[in-house]
């Protein structure tokens, strides 16, 4: 099943399926190893949900709610 990042909670993970939105996020997205085949894993929340941090690649990386909505996972 296909979900936006954004909408996963801590501790559930997903495959990275595909990056939508401007060439520049994309860029900078895939610059981070957000990449198709990529797991992905929430590894924190703040109270209000944004931002969140994602291991990726060995890495922590936070984003906001509106660049995660850009990423979509296969959970």
């Amino acid at each position: 099943m296909n979900k936006l990042l954004s909408k996963l909670k801590k501790g559930q993970q997903g495959e990275v399926v595909r990056i939508e939105g401007e060439a520049g996020l994309k860029r900078r997205l895939a610059s981070m190893g957000f990449l198709t085949g990529v797991k992905v894993v929430v590894e924190h929340s703040t109270l209000w949900g944004d931002p969140k941090t994602y291991s990726v690649c060995g890495c922590l990386i936070s984003l906001r709610a509106s660049e995660a909505e850009n990423i979509v996972v296969e959970c």
